[in-house]
């Protein structure tokens, strides 16, 4: 239990450092993020020897293996997470804040909203869910691997662009962010049952990504 809060508890220091960072000097976020992921990846795999950490308890895989009613516990903190944060962005002041500084950070800020305060905020809640990703992963495949997510950070920024959400920030849903992960979901079991080459595979969802920005920046461009 206490290794699973200070996974969580560091998850969100390190979002306070990068969003703290982001908003106070004004940086690019994917730049700020990148380079922190690139700078955890290699301090991972240097404590662990680039070698999977194994031996847990058998209790702890119950964590992502168990189910509830015949539904697997995976899926159930999926829709806890999404109704709470569905509620938030819909329904809340700070969701309302975060869509206005996406969508225009100085007119956020001359409406009064404390914009280094709300984006920071959002690093936070952003990395402590990476972080329980990170607990729920490791107790799946009972395992602490350092290069187990290797990659996948494309998969979510394809699945966030297909549910149409704007990368230059203020337009996006959940629903839409849900709808989007399915589809690139669907789309890489359906490579692995066709048989395509895992380097062919990596290469269409490549041109995935890069057909739905090319699709989002002519939507954006048609609604001014």
């Amino acid at each position: 239990f206490l290794a699973i809060l200070f996974t969580v508890v560091i998850s969100g220091v390190i979002g306070l450092v990068s969003g703290g960072v982001t908003a106070k000097l004004k940086l690019h976020s994917f730049l700020v993020t990148l380079a922190l992921m690139q700078a955890i990846r290699g301090l991972a795999q240097t404590i662990t020897g680039g070698y999977p950490v194994a031996g847990f308890d058998k209790s702890f895989g119950v964590i992502s293996a168990g189910t509830l009613g015949g539904i697997p516990l995976l899926v159930i903190y999926m829709a806890i997470f999404y109704a709470i944060f569905i509620y938030i962005m819909k329904f809340t002041s700070f969701g309302r804040a975060t869509y206005a500084i996406g969508g225009n950070e100085e007119s956020a800020r001359l409406s009064g909203i404390n914009v280094e305060k709300v984006k920071t905020l959002v690093f936070v809640i952003s990395s402590m869910l990476c972080g329980v990703a990170g607990v729920l992963l490791t107790s799946k495949v009972r395992s602490g691997d350092p290069t187990c997510a290797n990659g996948w950070e494309m998969d979510t920024i394809a699945g966030a662009i297909i549910g149409g959400t704007n990368m230059s920030g203020g337009e996006g849903t959940l629903w839409g962010t849900i709808i989007g992960l399915l589809f690139v979901g669907i789309l890489s079991n359906g490579m692995v049952l066709l048989g395509v080459n895992a380097y062919m595979q990596s290469v269409i969802k490549g041109l995935v990504i890069f057909g739905a920005v090319i699709i989002n920046s002519i939507q954006k461009r048609s609604q001014v």
